[in-house]
């Protein structure tokens, strides 16, 4: 990762909406014209996640809703390796 690049990482188990989640970020973020790269275990490109989720967005947000409590959402600083000649 560059120093101008910053990752989001969406942690759970299976079946617990990570995907949803994954998307509702990526949108919240281009929305406020950031430049968002998405990838997916479940799926191949970024147009297939969001083809297999607006269909039934607002359904898959209720059941995310009813499944977790509570997101938790942590600052990790990372380290910078520098190399020096």
């Amino acid at each position: 990762m560059k120093n101008n690049e910053l990752a989001v990482h969406v942690v759970g188990t299976a079946n617990t909406g990570k995907s949803t989640i994954q998307l509702i970020i990526s949108q919240a973020l281009k929305e406020h014209g950031f430049n968002v790269e998405v990838t997916s275990n479940d799926f191949d490109s970024e147009e297939e996640l969001i083809q297999a989720h607006i269909p039934n967005q607002f359904e898959r947000i209720e059941a995310v809703k009813e499944k977790i409590n509570l997101i938790t959402v942590n600052e990790v600083q990372a380290v910078r390796n520098i190399i020096q000649n």
